[in-house]
């Protein structure tokens, strides 16, 4: 999409790229996403493919803790790190509970 587009649906006057995710409280688990990427900037594009296909997932949040990291506010890489996939493992570990 255009990121003109992308602003207008979502209201968001700044936004290049954006996830959206709607959870069922019920279940405690994700029901529906959606990914809106902007088509402009090849290079962005695939940064922002990485980074809210990831988000998706269940990390919703940036980290600048991290450099490398997709979640990175900032940042440019078009894969997921070593760092990104500790914590997707992490977040999605039969030992941890929902809530």
């Amino acid at each position: 999409m255009q990121r003109a587009e992308i602003r207008k649906r979502l209201k968001q006057p700044n936004v290049n790229c954006a996830g959206t995710l709607q959870v069922s409280k019920k279940h405690s688990r994700i029901s529906s996403a959606e990914v809106f990427i902007s088509i402009e900037k090849k290079p962005k594009a695939e940064h922002c493919l990485a980074e809210e296909l990831t988000q998706i997932l269940g990390l919703t949040g940036d980290i600048d803790l991290y450099k490398n990291s997709v979640f990175h506010e900032g940042g440019t890489g078009r894969y997921i790190t070593d760092i990104d996939r500790i914590m997707i493992r992490t977040l999605y570990d039969k030992r941890l509970k929902m809530g």
